[in-house]
């Protein structure tokens, strides 16, 4: 197969055509019986406005102010990242308010101090 050319609808241009045989096997396969993208040209009578002039740079970004590490908002002194709980730290806290709130466990039978004063706070008690 040699390589083709393809003439864009929009434009008279023609466009090369990528030879199926340089791709992967498994390309080759998962494109088969897809129509393919034509590739993007420009309708007639409108010009490229660049004129030929580049693009400006993209401008650097501020640096952003690195994190400080907290203790975790459920009483269990570790420390975080940067946010207010360690990952699932935010569900245990809140699963010990919905235990106390539900009466299956009483506020002094969370044996963890720091946890037992997070709960506290977080029901507003």
């Amino acid at each position: 197969m040699k390589n083709q050319t393809v003439r864009s609808v929009v434009s008279q241009e023609t466009v090369p055509e990528t030879p199926k045989r340089d791709l992967p096997k498994r390309t080759q396969k998962l494109l088969k019986g897809v129509p393919q993208p034509k590739p993007a040209t420009l309708p007639e009578g409108i010009e490229d406005n660049t004129n030929g002039v580049q693009r400006l740079p993209k401008l650097p970004r501020a640096a952003r102010k690195p994190k400080e590490p907290k203790i975790c908002a459920c009483g269990c002194a570790g420390a975080t990242k940067g946010g207010r709980f360690i990952p699932g730290h935010d569900a245990r806290l809140h699963g010990w308010a919905l235990r106390v709130t539900r009466g299956l466990v009483k506020l002094e039978d969370i044996k963890h101090e720091g946890e037992r004063a997070a709960v506290k706070a977080h029901l507003g008690l």
